[in-house]
């Protein structure tokens, strides 16, 4: 608020003054001050994301959420979050196929992004499209990442795997698949490590 009074033109502190109000749990003046930038900067990406995505989450006005994150996506093709957001809203639009297409855009995005409510939101999608193989390894990965919820809903997944023989099979491939995504990200930090798998007296190298 005092960078504002000093620079009322001054954009950056009033989108982090927007974030702020949102910590806080004051959201109506988040939109406003989001509102405010985009008026001034139409192509104001971190606010057309975060007001889109906004919007998303919490289920309202997602016709113009659309119109704001499709721009986003068009000024920064390859940003992991604004991609991420895209799926998310369509996730949120029933259109599961369209929100994984953007979601694995959004992980596959370069420079490699290992967000955990990217991976979350996979296995979310993952679960409407009845993959059930593919939503354990989101989850897992996003719990692996630090996400608290995915933990409940890899459990809850846990005892679906347990109850049906074919999902078992699936599960011990998935599991390889965890590993040698959380070897990706350690080898990421050039630290050269090597990666071995052992699993039911099966070993892979």
């Amino acid at each position: 608020e005092q960078s504002l009074y000093l620079r009322p033109d001054f954009l950056d502190a009033k989108f982090y003054l927007a974030l702020t109000h949102d910590k806080l749990k004051n959201f109506n003046m988040t939109e406003y001050l989001l509102k405010e930038i985009i008026a001034t900067d139409p192509n104001n990406e971190k606010a057309l994301n975060y007001l889109g995505y906004s919007y998303t989450d919490k289920t309202i006005h997602l016709e113009e959420a659309e119109q704001m994150l499709i721009k986003v996506v068009k000024l920064r093709p390859n940003v992991c979050a604004y991609l991420d957001s895209m799926g998310w809203l369509y996730y949120k639009k029933k259109n599961y196929e369209l929100a994984e297409k953007y979601i694995f855009d959004a992980i596959n995005a370069t420079p490699k992004t290992f967000d955990k409510d990217v991976y979350e939101h996979l296995g979310d999608v993952s679960i409407e499209l009845k993959k059930l193989s593919q939503a354990w390894l989101a989850y897992a990965v996003a719990y692996d990442l630090g996400s608290k919820t995915a933990k409940k809903k890899l459990n809850l997944l846990d005892k679906k795997f347990e109850q049906e023989k074919d999902l078992q099979k699936e599960k011990f491939k998935v599991i390889c698949e965890r590993a040698i995504l959380n070897f990706h990200r350690i080898a990421s930090l050039k630290a050269g490590y090597k990666l071995n798998i052992k699993i039911n007296k099966t070993s892979i190298s």
